[in-house]
């Protein structure tokens, strides 16, 4: 490694540095100073659930971090990508090195490196920290907000193995028991309704589990003690969280149970397109920066807004068609990163070098 490697990597990873205190921070203040009001309401809440208000708030942002990162993230490399090579600009070490052989792409090459890291970091850090994560940021969210941490309501329908529709009213994560509980069973023909079902040993124990046919709705058969489905109270957290949040192997096993659900498979593919869109959006910001010498970098900085402004907004619109069905939600998920993608090798190899 090189004197200029080491040099061009440290002033990258202090303006990323920077950048990332900066963003993150920024989110986390406004953030409290939305919520501020509720923090309040909830005082007396998390005192009865024998914990101490400042230590819940700071810990609910502490774990709020990831999620932050996982958002801003491309727009922070990009960023950070800008101020490295406008420094370089504005102190007179980028065209010397050029004039003295080194290539704009050699110079530079230490960036691509870091952020080749980076996006790894970032793949990783959503299906490995995020997922862990999701369900204790949850219950420290409701807890600030005043309601029971351990009680799930408004969940949506659920599909399990066998193909059923599961409709929840309230879910405690602490005792493992439902609460209202809907099960319709398309392919026989019936429902299941019981007041209470509890999971005990493997299994759900249902308190007036009652049965009845589509076809003879006032007919009721013996009630049914236990409720048999491969649906798992992990199964129940998981439908509460946001999906964004999953892993590839969750959504993955969320899909097999609902293909109809084809956002998910958007969602999956969206978990590779994403934390690649740090390495596209910095060779487009480079070629901002670079594309005429005499430029203001002020202009190569909005320049590099509006591009990403564009990706972001391609991305968005994208993969609402193909939540919607409208496109594929393969291409969905791809289409963004391949056109950017393919705009940012053209327009950085045409950088002098």
């Amino acid at each position: 490694m090189r004197i200029l490697d080491r040099y061009v990597m440290k002033v990258f990873l202090g303006s990323y540095g920077l950048c990332f205190f900066f963003f993150v921070g920024l989110f986390l203040v406004v953030d409290f100073f939305n919520q501020v009001d509720e923090f309040l309401a909830a005082r007396d809440a998390i005192r009865e659930q024998g914990a101490s208000v400042t230590a819940t708030i700071s810990l609910y942002y502490l774990y709020s971090i990831p999620f932050i990162f996982q958002q801003l993230a491309p727009f922070i490399s990009v960023m950070a990508a800008m101020f490295t090579v406008t420094r370089l600009l504005k102190s007179n070490e980028l065209f010397p090195a050029v004039h003295a052989g080194v290539s704009m792409y050699r110079i530079l090459a230490p960036v691509i490196v870091l952020m080749a890291g980076l996006t790894l970091a970032m793949f990783a850090s959503q299906e490995y920290v995020i997922p862990e994560l999701a369900w204790k940021r949850s219950v420290l969210g409701r807890l600030c907000e005043g309601l029971d941490p351990d009680v799930i309501e408004d969940i949506e329908t659920i599909t399990d193995g066998n193909g059923d529709k599961i409709r929840i009213g309230s879910f405690d994560a602490e005792t493992l028991r439902i609460r209202d509980l809907d099960v319709t069973r398309f392919e026989q023909s019936s429902e299941l309704r019981a007041a209470i079902a509890d999971y005990r040993d493997g299994a759900w124990i249902l308190d007036r589990g009652v049965p009845r046919r589509f076809n003879d709705p006032a007919r009721r058969t013996a009630l049914v003690q236990v409720w048999e489905t491969d649906l798992t109270p992990n199964d129940i957290r998981l439908a509460t969280e946001d999906k964004s949040f999953l892993s590839i192997r969750q959504l993955l096993e969320s899909w097999r149970r609902d293909p109809e659900r084809v956002h998910l498979l958007s969602m999956i593919h969206h978990k590779f397109t994403f934390p690649l869109s740090n390495l596209v959006l910095v060779l487009l910001g480079f070629w901002t920066v670079l594309r005429k010498r005499n430029q203001s970098v002020f202009l190569g900085i909005a320049l590099c807004l509006v591009i990403c402004g564009g990706y972001f907004a391609t991305d968005f619109v994208t993969t609402a068609l193909g939540a919607r069905g409208t496109l594929h939600p393969v291409l969905a998920a791809w289409l963004p990163i391949t056109i950017f993608g393919s705009l940012g090798i053209t327009l950085f190899s045409a950088v002098r070098t």
